[in-house]
């Protein structure tokens, strides 16, 4: 059987092992209400990583290429993006996905055509968690932006009310003087 047809066959186990394997990830509490919690608007983490983990699963072992997987992946690394994980401990679950297909398919990964089909979907696994270190670099840019553009909008705010403008701020001797006109 193709590693395609026999990967294919056992998305929905595959999908329910790599979920079970990202909840893991977070504490004994937050994990047990991400999956008994149904509800997505009561519990929309849960729903998007039970939807994405099924949507990544069926699009790896359809031959997709990772690329063509982004969006969806992206829902997750936002999440993760916002939540007290380390860059490598946000983008690590998609890693996890290997050590499950070769729990899903136990001995079988073992023999020599399936296993030379399964370096070449493990080399698919590596584009992908390529593409969600590039997604969650994306969006802890933009979270710092928007921190930034917060820092900016209170203190011209603050300024306003004491009626100062920026041009009434010398600059001390490590700022340089173009930096306070932007």
């Amino acid at each position: 059987m193709a590693q395609n047809q026999l990967l294919q066959a056992r998305t929905a186990s595959i999908a329910k092992r790599w979920l079970d394997a990202v909840l893991r990830t977070y504490d004994a509490e937050t994990a047990s209400h991400l999956l008994r919690e149904r509800d997505q608007f009561a519990n929309p983490v849960g729903h998007a990583l039970t939807t994405v983990t099924q949507a990544v699963v069926a699009g790896l072992t359809a031959g997709k290429d990772p690329m063509e997987l982004a969006s969806s992946l992206e829902q997750i690394i936002k999440i993760r993006s916002v939540q007290e994980f380390t860059p490598a401990e946000a983008v690590s679950f998609i890693l996890l996905l290997k050590e499950v297909i070769r729990t899903e398919l136990g001995s079988g990964a073992e023999a020599p055509d399936v296993a030379e089909q399964l370096q070449r979907f493990d080399a698919r696994v590596d584009q992908l968690l390529l593409v969600g270190f590039n997604l969650y670099t994306r969006h802890r840019e933009r979270m710092y932006e928007i921190r930034v553009n917060d820092i900016k909008r209170r203190v011209s705010g603050l300024m306003r009310q004491l009626g100062m403008s920026t041009d009434d701020l010398e600059p001390g001797p490590d700022v340089p003087e173009t930096a306070l006109r932007r």
